[in-house]
């Protein structure tokens, strides 16, 4: 095998590689967004069902309110 062939083997394996590599990266980042969207859908039924009247003089009311908001800063 001359050194030019071996080149181009390398090149084809590199290339492989990096095509395996950035497919990966791909699936990984949309499995991500996925995963982004049910916490987020889950973390706004949660904020939208939490009790909103006083709950046994512990004020209910300002905890939902500074939960929704630092969901909201996110």
């Amino acid at each position: 095998m001359s050194q030019e062939d071996a080149q181009v083997m390398y090149d084809q394996m590199h290339k492989i590689t990096k095509d395996y590599r950035t497919q990966m990266m791909s699936l990984y980042v949309r499995s991500l967004a996925q995963e982004y969207e049910l916490l987020s859908s889950e973390i706004k039924r949660t904020v939208e069902l939490f009790p909103q009247e006083k709950d046994q003089g512990f004020g209910a009311t300002s905890g939902h309110v500074a939960f929704k908001h630092y969901h909201e800063l996110r």
